[in-house]
């Protein structure tokens, strides 16, 4: 679960800055700093009427997930601990695997599916 509220400021178009850092307290426990930026879900415009990028309560596992992406090399880890952010954070089944379906697919065709930062 996350025990910190997401605040955000909108600092460009398509992008966020944290306000607060935002903690997750899972199987692990993970905290997104301070000033951390952010895309949140990067879901083509189409499919917005399924997944809207920075609303929603899969907003904070988004930015989880972008935080763990710029700073892991175990690229299975951070989607797993996407989908577990995701079902803590009340996002239904269906919208969960298809997130997480879609992240593991990105990976896999750009080549990083254990890619090393």
């Amino acid at each position: 679960m996350f025990a910190t509220p997401l605040r955000v400021e909108k600092i460009g178009k398509n992008t966020w800055e944290l306000l607060t850092p935002l903690v997750y307290k899972g199987s692990e426990i993970i905290v997104v700093p301070q000033g951390f930026r952010t895309d949140f879900a990067s879901v083509p415009r189409p499919a917005w009427w399924f997944c809207a990028p920075a609303a929603g309560n899969h907003a904070k596992p988004a930015v989880l997930h972008d935080f763990l992406c710029e700073t892991s090399s175990d690229q299975k880890r951070t989607d797993n601990l996407f989908l577990e952010a995701m079902k803590a954070n009340g996002v239904g089944w269906t919208k969960r695997h298809a997130l997480y379906w879609a992240v593991r697919g990105y990976q896999t065709a750009k080549g990083n599916y254990f890619r090393v930062s």
